[in-house]
């Protein structure tokens, strides 16, 4: 029972973290689909850097200091951890089980 739980421990909280990780890139490439449906899709760096821009004055604006613009990338990360942690602890303790049975 206690196995059982490590793994499903370990692979919650890697997936969770990994969701927290990319969440800022997330963001920056969800913007950039939400623009390109309204002008012509050219994917540059600068087009990444005046989304991260926006973001980041977007958070400023609200909270008026760099913490605030920082946290802006951030919205919906709690959620998005918290829904990653029961698929990727079934799916890290499955991927253990099966590796033990088939090697």
């Amino acid at each position: 029972m206690r196995i059982l739980f490590e793994y499903l421990l370990a692979g919650g909280i890697a997936g969770s973290l990994s969701w927290w990780i990319i969440c800022p890139l997330e963001l920056l490439k969800n913007r950039l689909q939400a623009f390109q449906q309204h002008q012509i899709p050219l994917q540059t760096r600068y087009q990444y850097w005046k989304i991260f821009l926006q973001v980041f004055e977007e958070g400023r604006v609200k909270g008026g200091s760099f913490l605030y613009g920082m946290s802006t990338f951030y919205r919906g990360g709690t959620l998005l951890a918290l829904r990653a942690f029961p698929v990727n602890a079934c799916v890290f303790y499955v991927h253990s089980k099966c590796l033990e049975l088939f090697l």
